[in-house]
């Protein structure tokens, strides 16, 4: 019985444990597939009632710029920082926070670059599986993963600055 209980942990714990490293990438695929077929529709409403769809774009990548420049700021921080409290921290968290970090800041550069193009050309996807419609239902995936991974990184951060280890 004992055993049993065991192996039903590790398993719980792999589960989890590639949850936590791809788990942003199963929401972007997920987002993207929606957005392949939902963003037309949503976009067809927003010319329909004159909103400015153009400033999705310029947001998101204001956004994204201002989170990426923040966790880099904060990774730097943490591992030049000589501090009592930083050097007793267990490295593993550390180590954790600089591997999560990493990946938000390249899926955060990753949306930067591909919303820079957006901006510019302000697609309005409103034909179903067209190329603006996959541009798009991309870049929503893409930001939907980077939102995620810049929320995993951030909680690390929380649980260092919080004092709970």
């Amino acid at each position: 019985m004992l055993t049993m209980t065991k192996k039903r942990n590790s398993f719980s714990k792999r589960i989890r444990l590639v949850f936590q490293d791809f788990g942003h990438v199963l929401l972007g695929v997920c987002t993207l597939t929606a957005a392949l077929v939902l963003a037309p529709y949503a976009f067809k409403l927003m010319i329909e009632n004159g909103w400015n769809y153009a400033a999705i774009y310029s947001s998101v990548f204001d956004v994204a710029t201002v989170f990426t420049a923040l966790l880099f700021a904060f990774v730097v921080y943490f591992r030049t920082s000589k501090s009592e409290y930083l050097s007793a921290l267990p490295k593993r968290l550390l180590d954790q926070a600089t591997a999560f970090s990493q990946r938000a800041f390249w899926w955060g550069m990753g949306l930067i670059l591909i919303s820079v193009p957006l901006i510019v050309i302000e697609p309005a996807p409103v034909e179903a599986f067209g190329a603006f419609s996959a541009l798009v239902a991309v870049w929503v995936g893409i930001a939907a993963t980077a939102a995620s991974a810049f929320w995993q990184a951030s909680s690390i951060f929380w649980i260092i600055v919080s004092g709970d280890r």
